[in-house]
Parts: C-alpha cells; structure tokens; sequence
C-alpha cells in the first residue's frame, strides 16, 4: 500500500501518542495505520498545518475506521477530497470557507453610481498617476467600493495605510448619499501593538493627506484599533467570544490589520461575528511569516493572488481608473476568491537603488544568487553580510550608545521610547547559542563589564522587556514594548498605551522577557531604522525565506545579516508549506 512521505516522521510528543491510544481505545481495535495517520496529523497540526495529504488506497482503508468520517457526522477525524483533518481543523476551514463564499459578490449597477465611483477615485488618487503604470492603491479602492469582502496584500513602504485611509473617506462618502445614520467601523488587529501602530499610521495618514480630505470627512473617520480578542468580547478561560455566529458585532466595515497573523479559529470566530451585509478588508503581507498559532489563513488564501481578475470585472476596472489591464491580467477561467484580492506592488519607501528593497525582492523570489550578490556588493552601502568569524562583541554595543546616552540624560519617556526603537536585534531562534534568550543574558553582561549599564539584577534602569501574553486586566498585550526607569529608588516599567506612555509596577506586569534582542517572529508588525539579523550557525527548519524576508523587511534604512553565505542559501530556498487547503474548500 502507498503511503505519503509526510506520513514517514519520527519524533513525536507525548499529547500526539495520547490522541493516538485514545483514538484506538474510540475505534474498538488496534490498527498500525490509523495509528501513524493519527501521530502524524497530530503533530502536523501542532506545527500550524491542518491538513495531511494522503492517496485514495490510503483513503479507503482509513475510512473503514470508525473513528474517520467525511463530514456528515462527527468523528475525531476527517477525510476530505484526499486530505485527512483532525475534525475540529477541518470544522473550522467549511465554516470560513462558507463565510467567505457568501461575500464572493459585486454590486455596481446604475450608471451614475460608476460615474460617481470615477469621479470620487480621480479625487483621492489623480495626483498619482503618471500615466506609466497601473496605479493599484486606486485599483484597491475601487474594488472596496463594490464588494464585501476584500485582501489587500503588500510589504512595507507599499502605502496600506495611504490607501485604507482614502478607501475609509470613500465608503463614508458612499454611504453618505443614500443614508443620513454615520457608517460604523470596526478596526482590529491581531497583538496589541499591531493595533496602537495601525491606529498611530492612520492618524499619521489623515494627516498627509490634507486637503484633500474634507473636515466633516475627517470628523468620522475612525482611528482608534483595537485587538481582535477586545472586537470580539474576550471570556476568561474560554476559547469562544461575547460577539459570535448568533450576536453579531454592531458594525458595517470591519477593516484587519497584520492578517498574516491570524489564525484559522480566529479568523473563523471573527467572520461569523460579522453581520452578513457588512463588508471585511483584511490587510497584510502574503510574503510575511505565517500565524504562531494553527493554520495560516491569509497566506494560503492569496497562494495564486497576482492581480489577474475576471474579463467583467477587468472592464469596470478599467472604466474607474482610467487604465487598461495588460492582457495577462484579464482571466476568463478564475478562481472566484481571486477577484477579492489586490496586491501592492509599489514601494515607496525603498527605490532601484536600495539594498533592502533590492535584497528583499530576491529572498521573496528565492534567487538566492542575487540575495548574496547584493549582501556581498560594496556599493550597496544599506546592507552587509557579517560572516560569524567576523562578528565582534562591538558590533552588538555600538548600535545601543544612543540609547543608553538618552538613559543618563533628563531625556522624556516619549524620546527615550523613539531611541530604543531606532535599533534591534532580530533572531531566527528563541532557545540556543544563537537564540534570543541567550543573546539577551550575552549582552546585559557585555553592558555590565563594559560599566554601560549595571545588570546586576533583575530590574536595572533601561532594562527593555517585552510582554508576552495579553493581558486585559492591565491593558497590556503580547508583542509590548517596555522601558524600565528607576528614580528616587522607586522602579516603574513605562508603556505606550492607546490612553499614552503608563507606568506600571514590575509586580503588575503579566509574563514578558527582556527585549535587547527579539525573535524574527515577535518583531512582525514593527519597523526599525537600523536592523542586526542574527541567523543560526546550523541548518534548522525554522530557518524558512518567509522568515528571512519578514527580518530583512523589519528594516527601513541599515541591516546587518551574521550569517554564513551556505546557511543563508539554505534558509531562502525552503518555503513553508501550505497550512490549510482553504481555497479548495472554497471552490
């Protein structure tokens, strides 16, 4: 009998082999296969991928279980068009997939409406427009305007912000020429901070922009975020939410920050919470590292996202901003969910020129020769590769001595906040000589023999700690960056809030960890002006191109990568495998 490879794996921990014996003890015999199915789906689902390949030979002898079915009934686990699921997995992928098949829709119909939607698009993105290239921030918006549902996916520097801003004055305007009641906005992010810096980058855009917005649009564009956990009404020590599938949010847009980072329940529960007729725009990176938790929605749902949109809707496009789509853009076999999805092409903040920008696109297109080249090219003064053998202990301090000169000074909370931020250490992993935890001991040490700052205990003045779970009991959420001061004896953690900078009590903070130096993955959502990648002097699966990319793209101005030129090679080329079959589901 054929079995898949991805059934073949070795280690697995003890709550794989407790589903494995229970789901024995459930079947009322002991069979070898269901059992390596069962440790095998279990720990791919712990690994954030819900669903194993298996063929039909495989199918057919696992369906003679009791404890396998194919949907209609409950059984802990379940088949599905040659894909096997722990039931719970493949519950939650049906029920998105139906919430999002229900928004699959457009609807623009009366001619002065496309005059209208024309005319309103030249007055927000006219200014834009050279005439040389699509402009795809005003493409986004006019597809936001006649549908439900909507992903707009871009790196950093690609003007999400710019454009949801001109997309929120739009639906405002929209709804204004039909309704006199205000529109109602739900913002939301994943983490905490993901949902100050979305509410901070609007502000910000609202700004730019001007003129060109009106004060009574002003007055009612919404700018305040919050966490996804807060949207839906968190229950204590519970996995469901306040709002859900039968006590719908009281809204009309829900717009999503950082959505690479949701995974599958959540973004599930967040759906159903969603009244049917109000419209979810979900942004991020498709290119980014994937949710912590199982099942990377966002990312598999723009697997073939490449701008390519149906011939009827290619036409309106065209007619609203004024463009044609060359013809490779226009399909007339798609997949549905892909007229739904727009992706940023432009960066405004990185040019021909800049070594990030340059470094980053090769990472994202696994050329891996053009990613050392790059690193390894003198000219390109933003970025270098340091070789392990030649990194020095200078090269972790330096980077700091604003900071620490900011510490000695009568600096403000706000300043001493922007010179912390201006720097960070990334690392690939958390545990290890070359992990975050480690780094964070190495350097409080080098800062204490240097006499830069005394580490000798837990709570020194300028210690930076980062809060690890959320807490909605003090406000404090996963992903929080925290500054320790200790005047007249009497040390205080300060905090950027959405109510302002708030000290707190060390005794008063939930879990955190010292932050000199934070894992890749924890630094998803930020943006620094200088960069230090530490990458692992060994091959190990966590070293993955989207984790490479999301390190590298954390950097607006100068980045500095220590690795080998093998190990960097390798880490590019290994892409993280699918994590749901959402889109399958969806057809």
């Amino acid at each position: 009998m054929k079995t898949t490879p991805a059934i073949e794996v070795p280690e697995y921990e003890a709550l794989d082999y407790q589903l494995a014996n229970l789901l024995e003890q459930l079947n009322n015999e002991k069979n070898k296969t269901l059992r390596k199915v069962t440790l095998a789906i279990s720990k791919k689902t712990r690994e954030g991928h819900i669903a194993l390949a298996c063929d039909h030979a495989l199918a057919e002898e696992l369906l003679a279980n009791k404890v396998v079915g194919m949907g209609e009934d409950y059984t802990p686990l379940t088949l599905d068009n040659n894909y096997i699921y722990l039931h719970r997995y493949w519950s939650y992928q049906q029920r998105l997939a139906d919430q999002i098949s229900a928004r699959l829709s457009f609807t623009v119909d009366k001619e002065q409406d496309r005059e209208w939607i024309k005319q309103r698009l030249a007055h927000y993105f006219s200014q834009d427009n050279d005439g040389s290239d699509i402009n795809w921030q005003q493409t986004a918006a006019a597809l936001a305007l006649i549908s439900r549902f909507l992903i707009i996916s871009g790196g950093p520097g690609t003007g999400k912000t710019t454009t949801i801003t001109r997309i929120l004055a739009l639906l405002i305007e929209q709804h204004q020429r039909t309704n006199h009641q205000p529109l109602r906005f739900s913002l939301a992010a994943p983490t905490g901070k993901a949902a100050m810096r979305m509410s901070e980058s609007i502000r910000e855009s609202i700004t730019r922009e001007g003129d060109k917005l009106s004060d009574e649009i002003k007055q009612q564009l919404p700018q305040e975020s919050s966490t996804i956990h807060r949207l839906l009404g968190y229950i204590p020590n519970s996995t469901e939410f306040r709002f859900n599938k039968n006590n719908h949010l009281a809204t009309d847009i829900v717009i999503v920050d950082e959505a690479s980072m949701i995974d599958l329940a959540l973004m599930t529960k967040l759906f159903e919470a969603t009244p049917p007729q109000a419209s979810i725009i979900l942004l991020g990176d498709k290119d980014q590292l994937a949710s912590v938790e199982t099942g990377s929605v966002f990312t598999d749902l723009c697997l073939l996202a490449d701008n390519q949109y149906s011939e009827i809707l290619s036409n309106y496009l065209q007619e609203m901003i004024g463009h044609t789509l060359d013809a490779e853009q226009i399909k007339t076999k798609l997949a549905p969910i892909d007229n739904h999805i727009l992706c940023l092409l432009k960066s405004w903040r990185f040019d021909q020129t800049s070594g990030i920008g340059i470094l980053a696109s090769a990472v994202n297109q696994g050329k891996t020769k053009d990613a050392i080249n790059a690193l390894e090219d003198s000219s390109v003064r933003d970025i270098q590769l340091i070789l392990p053998v030649e990194f020095t202990t200078n090269q972790l301090l330096s980077p700091w001595q604003h900071y620490l000169q900011a510490l000695k000074t009568n600096t403000s909370i706000d300043d001493l906040f922007a010179a912390f931020n201006q720097f960070r250490i990334l690392s690939a992993l958390r545990k290890g000589m070359n992990g975050s935890t480690y780094l964070n001991l190495q350097l409080e040490k080098l800062f204490s023999q240097k006499k830069q700052l005394y580490t000798g205990k837990r709570w020194y003045h300028g210690r930076p700690i980062m809060i690890t779970e959320n807490s909605y009991r003090t406000g404090l959420f996963n992903g929080d960056i925290g500054i320790t001061l200790i005047e007249r004896g009497q040390t205080q953690v300060w905090f950027k809030t959405n109510e302002g900078i708030k000290p707190f009590s060390p005794v008063r903070l939930p879990q955190h960890e010292t932050a000199w130096v934070m894992t890749i993955h924890k630094s998803q959502g930020s943006e620094f002006k200088r960069v230090l990648i530490i990458l692992p002097t060994e091959d190990t699966p966590v070293l993955t191109r989207q984790l490479i990319y999301t390190g590298i793209t954390r950097a607006k101005k100068k980045l500095d990568i220590i690795s080998s030129s093998t190990i960097l090679e390798l880490g590019i080329k290994r892409e993280i495998p699918q994590a749901t079959q959402i889109r399958s589901a969806l057809r």
